[in-house]
């Protein structure tokens, strides 16, 4: 059974997706920098961006921040020279990741970070094991 500080951590996150983006950005962050957050009239570019998150950016730049969601999109405009590198597989879990189903040359990477990428171009050297770790 989980303990009671792990409920009340989940309680409290599942919480913030029902406030207004506003009050929820305005916790987190005087949460994870220790100031509070000024909406109405940002100084630095810290607070500029929590502005543009809560005032101006919506689904579609969600969408666009998702790498696999993203190719999609761009599939869709039907543009003929724009074309997204095709994805091989989607994973929910990095131990899903079978080497034998692979090519001999792909590319790993998260879609939720950035920077966190691994390139195969020899199954036979691949650290498989290093890449699940990080990813």
């Amino acid at each position: 059974m989980k303990k009671l500080s792990e409920l009340k951590s989940i309680i409290h996150k599942e919480l913030l997706w029902y406030l207004p983006k506003s009050y929820t950005h305005k916790y987190l962050y005087e949460k994870w920098t220790n100031k509070k957050l000024d909406l109405k009239d940002p100084k630095d570019f810290n607070e500029k961006v929590q502005w543009l998150i809560v005032n101006k950016y919506g689904r579609k730049e969600a969408l666009l921040s998702d790498k696999h969601l993203v190719k999609e999109y761009v599939n869709n405009l039907n543009i003929k020279d724009l074309h997204c590198s095709k994805t091989l597989k989607v994973y929910t879990n990095a131990d899903e990741i079978n080497l034998d189903k692979l090519p001999e040359k792909f590319v790993l990477k998260c879609n939720h970070g950035s920077g966190d990428v691994f390139i195969c171009t020899d199954k036979k050297t691949f650290d498989l094991d290093k890449a699940k770790k990080v990813l």
